[in-house]
């Protein structure tokens, strides 16, 4: 919750456990406004405070990860998705307009690709990051209205989705998550529609059991586990969980 500078503990049955906040070890939270769950232990990326935490899951701090400010640049990166797998943590920076990769089990530095632009590996303000079963990371680039992804090195790879307005392309895609059985689920915030990928390939728009499209008002985080597709809905203050049917 970023502008709330928490983070908000609900059980499966949406009633809120508990609060995360920033207090003794960990100062306060500005803008935290991405997280991931790996392993039991909570990575998350702080915008304003230019980290990345990590935490058990009652909020204990373990580690900080504190970011620098890029030569010759003068203003301090603004993490705002994080995504980690196989001692891999990837975050995206909306400041500076790309992803990065830290090992988290060797003492490499940070090793960051992008920049702003709308060629193959720029970005434009990306967001949301994924990692598919083959490690490829997938990072959500929103004014292109595009899926970029990268392979474990930070090598570009290919391009998901198109910038438009039909019904096959993205206006302003925030929020993305792979389920089971490896379809690509990517939230439009704009026509708050939610639109499905698989193997790179669009195969339509997530629809209720009538065959109605399915509605949000302003869809920005996407969550998969095995209760099905959470749905953060930002401009209604809500998480939706839906069961999806194949």
């Amino acid at each position: 919750d970023g502008m709330n500078n928490r983070i908000v503990v609900l059980s499966p049955q949406g009633e809120k456990r508990y609060d995360i906040v920033g207090e003794d070890s960990v100062p306060e939270f500005k803008q935290a406004v991405g997280l991931s769950i790996q392993d039991n232990w909570l990575y998350v990326a702080d915008a304003f405070n230019s980290r990345i935490l990590v935490m058990d899951l009652q909020g204990n701090l373990l580690n900080t990860l504190k970011l620098t400010i890029p030569v010759p640049y003068k203003d301090w990166p603004q993490p705002v998705s994080v995504a980690v797998s196989n001692n891999t943590l990837v975050y995206s920076d909306r400041q500076y307009h790309q992803i990065c990769y830290k090992q988290l089990n060797r003492t490499e530095p940070i090793h960051c690709v992008g920049g702003r632009g709308e060629m193959d590996g720029q970005f434009q303000f990306p967001y949301e990051l994924a990692i598919d079963r083959d490690s490829f990371v997938h990072a959500v680039d929103v004014v292109n209205g595009r899926i970029q992804v990268f392979d474990k090195a930070g090598r570009y790879f290919s391009q998901i989705g198109t910038f438009g307005t039909t019904k096959d392309t993205l206006y302003r895609p925030n929020g993305m998550a792979f389920d089971a059985l490896d379809f690509q689920y990517v939230s439009d915030a704009y026509f708050g529609t939610i639109a499905i990928y698989h193997e790179g390939h669009f195969v339509g728009r997530l629809k209720d059991e009538t065959g109605q499209l399915i509605q949000f008002s302003t869809p920005s985080t996407l969550w998969w586990d095995r209760n099905g597709l959470y749905v953060v809905d930002t401009g209604k203050d809500q998480v939706i969980r839906l069961t999806l049917d194949y």
